[in-house]
């Protein structure tokens, strides 16, 4: 029953935030604020929205008037919401959001960290185990670019912060890319409108479990593997919606 956002990791690395039941949250459920954290390990919650989206009065668990009107309003409440990609999210399940789980990357940083950071460049951590169904928009949803690279500098030493924006562009010197592989692996979604995002490059969905939805995969741009074989969907199972 709170009136904004349940759990908020805030420029922070390393925390575990597990085992947590969170219902009626208006706003976004667990929310990664600034871009920077770390290794935080988000694993085995649950969120419930109980409210459906179009209700005339509540809006699903929309929440206006916030710091954050991307991660709270009806532009793109979320479960869970992250601006930092480098982070593991496992086992988690989100029922009935506007989105299930929303990586939001392609700015460069919020607060004090605004400007030093690459989001949609920084290493992807591991996505595995989570199931997000019954949601208004995207299950899984990735916005914003995500073409993880090998050559990006952050680490906690740096709170987070990318010292070197160089390595952050998607070519070297000599034209090649920089690519770094990451794999979203066994996770589930079901009575979503969408499952997907519009950018990604060397992510590859391993194991998924995609059904019932109006798009079980939806995706529009993206690049080959740095090592020139990998594909971008193995070992997946997608049925009754569109591709």
């Amino acid at each position: 029953n709170s009136h904004q956002r349940g759990i908020i990791i805030h420029s922070t690395h390393l925390s575990t935030v597990q085992e947590n039941t969170l219902y009626n949250v208006r706003g976004a459920g667990i929310y990664l604020e600034d871009g920077n954290e770390m290794q935080n390990y988000v694993k085995y919650n649950v969120v419930i929205c109980p409210f459906p989206f179009r209700h005339p009065n509540l809006g699903g668990c929309t929440i206006p008037g916030t710091s954050n009107s991307v991660a709270d309003t009806s532009d793109n409440q979320s479960g869970l919401f992250s601006r930092a990609t480098t982070n593991d999210f496992t086992g988690n399940r989100v029922a009935n959001c506007f989105n299930g789980m929303f990586l939001l990357a392609g700015s460069i940083g919020r607060g004090e960290s605004y400007n030093r950071v690459c989001e949609q460049d920084v290493k992807i951590g591991r996505v595995e185990g989570n199931t997000f169904h019954g949601n208004g928009r995207f299950g899984r949803y990735t916005l914003g670019g995500n073409y993880p690279k090998v050559t990006v500098d952050q680490s906690i030493a740096t709170n987070g912060w990318n010292v070197d924006k160089e390595g952050c562009r998607g070519f070297d010197s000599s034209g090649q890319t920089r690519g770094l592989p990451s794999a979203f692996k066994d996770n589930m979604d079901y009575h979503n409108a969408f499952v997907g995002h519009y950018e990604a490059g060397d992510i590859q969905y391993n194991g998924h479990l995609s059904f019932d939805s109006n798009n079980l995969l939806y995706w529009k741009e993206t690049k080959k593997f740095e090592n020139g074989c990998s594909a971008h969907v193995t070992k997946s199972h997608f049925a009754n919606g569109n591709m």
